[in-house]
């Protein structure tokens, strides 16, 4: 996500990268800053020097079931909250912007519809909660906005993200069992970008859900993606989340209704065959 942003936002903007990792060598970023975040005054000091108008926090940890083990919930907590509540501080001082990218998994999946921004959370994992108790400490700021979404993307680090691991066994006709009642509202991490500069020219606050227009299942979304490379779908396996033991427990439906952000941004929110499309053409 963070490469995405700065390849998509680096044109527009004096962007700078701030991360615990090495500059990745598809960032646009104008500059960059190697420390770690998770002291909170190295972070603090970092920021000040840098003087941002916009913070983009979407440092995350996504990998669900590690959140789980008892040795990770203090650092995943200092991540999620603890990082957000500092630059919840630094952008009240310098009086910045501040974008949180958070995530649908807030709700607990019982919903038959739509998951809308005034729906009540009820999060059924770890990371989950804590994404959430991030969002709150990132509001404490008032020129605050939380963008809820679902992305798909490139990842920089080797590891292959959803959306990779999908098109990697579609064209080796590698098998694949995929989720057929396990709903999201998939969007390309491009196209977030885009999302996200367009909510900086508006100076957007508050809480919106930043999805795909459509919602499906996790087979159909790698049905979608075969057919758009008109590729043989044998090697997908359908099945039931519950026929499979996953560790930490995950929401069925994280469906979300984006029509708030798009009303605020007088446009529609992206199809999937845009994301794809996008996804493709712009890989890193």
């Amino acid at each position: 996500m963070g490469a995405a942003t700065l390849q998509t936002l680096g044109p527009r903007y004096h962007c700078i990268g701030l991360s615990g990792k090495s500059r990745p060598a598809a960032s646009m970023a104008s500059d960059w800053v190697h420390t770690d975040i998770n002291d909170a005054s190295r972070l603090k000091t970092a920021v000040y020097r840098a003087k941002p108008d916009v913070i983009v926090h979407m440092a995350s940890s996504v990998a669900v079931n590690d959140c789980e083990k008892p040795e990770a919930r203090e650092p995943i907590r200092r991540l999620h909250v603890g990082v957000s509540a500092d630059l919840a501080e630094v952008a009240r001082e310098l009086r910045a912007q501040l974008i949180y990218i958070s995530t649908e998994s807030v709700f607990d999946g019982r919903k038959a519809g739509l998951y809308t921004e005034a729906d009540p959370v009820n999060p059924l994992n770890y990371y989950a909660r804590t994404k959430h108790e991030g969002e709150l400490a990132a509001l404490q700021h008032e020129r605050t906005l939380i963008l809820r979404t679902n992305i798909f993307g490139w990842r920089t680090d080797g590891a292959l993200s959803f959306g990779e691991w999908v098109l990697e066994g579609l064209r080796k006709q590698e098998r694949r069992t995929m989720f057929t009642d396990v709903l999201f509202s998939p969007l390309s991490t491009y196209l977030a970008a885009d999302t996200i500069g367009r909510c900086i020219e508006r100076e957007l606050t508050g809480l919106f859900h930043a999805g795909g227009a459509d919602t499906l299942s996790k087979f159909d979304f790698a049905i979608r993606m075969a057919n758009r490379l008109k590729l043989s779908t044998e090697s997908l396996i359908p099945c039931r989340i519950d026929s499979v033991q996953m560790g930490a427990p995950r929401p069925k439906n994280t469906g979300i209704d984006s029509s708030k952000l798009a009303a605020a941004l007088g446009q529609p929110s992206p199809t999937l065959d845009q994301s794809i499309e996008t996804w493709l053409r712009r890989g890193i």
